[in-house]
């Protein structure tokens, strides 16, 4: 006798009417992984702060500037001077290529629009690195958007990447 039988394979029939009954599973979330679901920046913002843990980054995350610039983290040298800003960005995927490349394009825009605003505090953010984190998959949407988006990336030190990617760079 088995127990591990999927409810979608049941296929209960009511028996006064015959038809398929709809049935509802009742569960919570632990509180820490619902936060972690809901949080503005999604699952992925935790995704890297565990990958930075895991290999002993340094780093503060949501870093506020001039009210309003939020860095989603700031990688740190030994020394405290910030190395490497990471913006990370959730889209969604169920969308047409180019409402994709469209949202990183939009992504790319935001950080060109806080490097301008930061480097008037200072001038060091133009030459820092600037890491785009998207959850989006498609290699040839990654492909098309670095053709597209180019001459923006390589003016403001701006490299793109997938989960995957920055995952591999990072044990690097």
């Amino acid at each position: 006798m088995t127990t591990n039988i999927k409810p979608s394979k049941l296929k209960l029939k009511c028996p006064n009417c015959n038809s398929e009954l709809l049935y509802i599973v009742p569960y919570e979330l632990d509180k820490e992984i619902y936060d972690k679901i809901v949080h503005k920046d999604g699952l992925l913002f935790f995704a890297i702060q565990y990958v930075l843990d895991d290999n002993n980054y340094s780093y503060s995350a949501n870093q506020t500037y001039l009210k309003d610039i939020e860095l989603d983290f700031c990688l740190q040298s030994d020394n405290g001077n910030i190395i490497e800003i990471v913006e990370v960005k959730m889209f969604k995927t169920d969308r047409p290529a180019d409402t994709q490349i469209g949202n990183i394009r939009d992504a790319v825009v935001q950080i060109k629009k806080s490097v301008d605003k930061l480097v008037e505090i200072d001038l060091g953010f133009k030459t820092i690195q600037h890491s785009l984190v998207t959850n989006i998959s498609s290699e040839s949407v990654y492909k098309q958007a670095k053709i597209e988006l180019d001459k923006d990336m390589k003016d403001y030190n701006i490299k793109l990447y997938t989960m995957n990617d920055y995952y591999i760079k990072l044990k690097g």
